[in-house]
C-alpha cells in the first residue's frame, strides 16, 4: 500500500487553485502556493480510514 499526496495532477484533474474556488473556476494566474501536511500524533494527528469489504460469496 502506498500514499501519494498531491495538490495537483493536471490534466488528469482539474488544478485545485488554493484559493477556496472550485476546481476549474479560478484562473491559473490567480493560484496560490500550498503545502500539505500530514501530522503523526500529538494534537493533531492525521487518518486514513479505510473500508474493509467481504467478499461476495455466490451460492446460486
Amino acid at each position: 500500500m502506498r500514499l501519494s499526496l498531491s495538490a495537483a495532477c493536471f490534466p488528469a484533474y482539474d488544478v485545485n487553485p488554493g484559493t477556496g474556488a472550485p476546481p476549474g473556476a479560478a484562473r491559473l494566474i490567480d493560484a496560490k502556493i500550498m503545502t500539505l501536511t500530514v501530522s503523526c500524533g500529538g494534537s493533531c494527528p492525521s487518518q486514513i480510514l479505510l473500508p474493509i469489504l467481504l467478499p461476495i460469496v455466490d451460492r446460486t
